[in-house]
């Protein structure tokens, strides 16, 4: 993000003085910009929520929770959401708890409320409670275990995005990859073919370029440039 922006302002400053500039930024400055905020209320500063000792979430009604079979997400951060997720795990009386009752009453009370809802998440699978839960209305996500990226790069709705791309590897064979991460409206992208291999398009791009066979060799000769001699090379 800080990368964009970066590079929309010096196109800016481009364009209005025809000089361009260096940029750089780094992980660490943005993950510095991100954690720099402070919320106020009324003017007065409201504490940053805090990582669980397990690291599972914000809070009781902002976390993971581990069921019969993998893990759900939830993020009851309402109100209504608190009286749907009560309904769906089938303790309406917890709604009118006085330990309960209200937001800042569930926060001051997490530990309370969260030895509670970890038995009876784990009393279904992850599957069973992701359909129980957008059925009542409660925002909620499940973990899934992606085998090693298996599951995403053969998933449907990834294939039909243009998200996933297959094409022939030189030395691995049929693989599958990310295919196209960002849509153009007037230039739309295009999947080229797999990762390119050392070397591998350096003469088709010297001849693109005017070079001839002989300035080409002289070139390779003289370690400017580089292609394997034979195939065996691509394998090692």
């Amino acid at each position: 993000m800080l990368s964009v922006v970066g590079c929309l302002a010096a196109l800016y400053h481009q364009r209005v003085t025809g000089e361009g500039q260096d940029l750089w930024t780094s992980l660490l400055d943005g993950g510095s910009m991100f954690a720099s905020d402070a919320l106020l209320v009324d003017g007065e500063p409201v504490p940053r929520p805090q990582l669980d000792k397990a690291q599972t979430g914000l809070d009781a009604l902002y976390r993971l929770y581990e069921t019969q079979e993998g893990w759900i997400q939830i993020a009851a951060v309402e109100d209504a959401h608190w009286s749907a997720l009560c309904g769906a795990l089938r303790v309406p009386e917890l709604v009118d708890d006085p330990r309960f009752a209200t937001r800042a009453a569930r926060a001051e009370n997490r530990r309370q409320l969260e030895a509670l809802l970890v038995p009876l998440f784990a009393t279904r699978t992850a599957i069973q409670w992701t359909r129980l839960l957008d059925e009542a209305g409660v925002p909620n996500e499940m973990a899934i275990e992606t085998r090693a990226g298996e599951r995403v790069l053969f998933d449907g709705d990834n294939e039909r995005l243009g998200l996933v791309a297959e094409y022939e590897h030189p030395v691995l064979g049929r693989m599958r990859q990310f295919g196209s991460l960002i849509d153009f409206s007037e230039t739309p992208g295009l999947i080229h073919g797999p990762p390119p291999l050392v070397g591998q398009h350096t003469q088709e791009i010297l001849e693109w370029l005017g070079y001839s066979a002989g300035d080409m060799d002289e070139l390779k000769e003289q370690r400017v440039v580089y292609w394997p001699d034979d195939d065996y090379a691509w394998s090692v």
